[in-house]
């Protein structure tokens, strides 16, 4: 009788090893399909919270990358735009294929339509090799800011001293004068807050601002604020 039932064990164990993943899966989805959301005390919750925090984990995770991937961009594209107004054709060229290798999978225009006046002779010369319709976009898009930067330029002339900043980073100068935080500037422009901190470096940089963040904020404001002064 032994031998009897530990050989009918050993014939199904198989079986049952191989369905027992499938069992689950149709329990917990049976689980979830007709969970209410009101027993909290129950299994179920435990399972819908599992499977909550699994997927913001991964949201969190992804967004992060993303974070990271679009301040590296802005990064690259930058300092090509900084080796185009040197002159050193050859690295704007290498860096500008980088980013756009970079780009193109998730459809990043803006950081190349912010940086077009800069850049617009070496994106044209690549385009022209080994055309995209990825760079024919960031053109086509450059072209029509530029061209909108110039008639808001002819209304509204920018002191002479500002004129070394691109569009966004004048922007962000007048966000910071209004008492934004980074977050806020932000959250204003759609940015992340990475990104943020990169063009306010350019312009404290360009502005030949230096000392600590504090400092260099109050310099800015009361550089603003003295030119404000002089148009009047």
């Amino acid at each position: 009788m032994y031998l009897l039932f530990l050989g009918i064990i050993t014939m199904y164990l198989p079986i049952v090893i191989l369905l027992s993943p499938y069992v689950i899966h149709c329990q917990l989805s049976l689980s979830l399909q007709t969970y209410d959301g009101n027993d909290r005390e129950s299994g179920l919750s435990f399972t819908e919270n599992v499977c909550k925090g699994y997927r913001q984990k991964r949201n969190t995770s992804v967004c992060e990358k993303m974070h990271y991937e679009l301040v590296s961009l802005h990064v690259q594209i930058q300092t090509a735009a900084a080796y185009a107004m040197l002159g050193k054709h050859h690295d704007t060229r290498q860096l500008l294929q980088k980013a756009l290798e970079h780009a193109m999978p998730d459809g990043f225009l803006i950081p190349f339509i912010e940086n077009y006046n800069y850049i617009k002779d070496v994106l044209n010369s690549i385009n022209s090799i080994t055309p995209e319709p990825f760079t024919d976009r960031i053109i086509s898009l450059g072209s029509v800011y530029e061209q909108h930067c110039l008639r808001l330029s002819s209304h509204n002339p920018r002191p002479e001293i500002l004129n070394v900043l691109n569009s966004r980073e004048a922007e962000i100068v007048a966000l910071i004068t209004d008492h934004l935080s980074n977050r806020e500037i932000a959250e204003r422009l759609f940015l992340s807050e990475g990104t943020v901190k990169q063009y306010i470096n350019q312009i404290y940089s360009k502005l030949m601002i230096n000392g600590d963040t504090r400092t260099k904020r109050k310099q800015l404001a009361k550089l603003i604020s003295s030119i404000n002064k002089s148009s009047t």
